[in-house]
């Protein structure tokens, strides 16, 4: 009887506990400040959604901004770690406070942790400015899994190698070169956009039907 009970102890100090490491309490909205390295984007259906939602439904303490207070030397930080978009779109709705949790005693680094871990579940990551964060960092081992991305995934994701599309396609050259590469010979050229080509080929056809037409 007493070992059961012994091994009914021992299973239930095994069990995970719920740390409790903040507490939501109302602030105003000019108290804090976003970050400068988040890289969570969202779509405009994903900030009118929200938006509405805030709208109708007020601001939920479950969505409480996470608030980066003071950091390890006790300097006053009060940046947004997580909930960005909500405090954009809460000023847009003249909200003059809303829910947060301030964490103090962090470092620069946790605190980025952080933003990564709580938004790979919500939003899309701009890959490079997520790459370059996650470099600022710094990769060690396990950091992938601690953040949410299986092994290839972050694998993929941090290869040099591997070509990333920009968050802001307007910043990209349409009309730049596209350079090719043979998968058999290796050779490799460069050639101009597809509707470049396009009107150059049409216009050696025109030219060309314009020759026959004279001979």
């Amino acid at each position: 009887m007493a070992a059961k009970k012994k091994r009914a102890a021992k299973k239930t100090r095994a069990r995970p506990q719920a740390k409790v490491t903040g507490k939501v309490v109302m602030a105003r909205l000019d108290r804090v400040r976003p970050n400068d390295w988040n890289p969570n984007r969202m779509t405009e259906f994903q900030m009118e959604s929200t938006r509405e939602g805030m709208r109708t439904g007020g601001w939920l303490a479950a969505y409480a901004l996470l608030v980066w207070g003071k950091d390890e030397k006790g300097k006053r930080r009060d940046v947004i770690i997580d909930g960005e978009h909500r405090w954009r779109i809460a000023n847009e709705l003249a909200m003059p406070e809303g829910p947060m949790v301030f964490l103090d005693g962090l470092t620069e680094r946790e605190a980025k942790k952080l933003t990564i871990a709580l938004d790979n579940k919500r939003g899309d990551f701009d890959r490079v400015a997520l790459r370059d964060l996650i470099g600022d960092i710094g990769v060690v081992d396990g950091l992938g899994f601690e953040l949410g991305f299986d092994e290839a995934s972050f694998t993929a994701l941090m290869d040099p190698g591997n070509p990333l599309p920009p968050g802001d396609f307007s910043s990209v050259d349409i009309n730049a070169k596209t350079t090719y590469c043979c998968p058999k010979c290796g050779y490799e050229w460069n050639g101009a956009p597809a509707a470049k080509t396009a009107k150059k080929t049409a216009k050696k056809k025109t030219s060309r039907r314009a020759a026959s037409a004279g001979a």
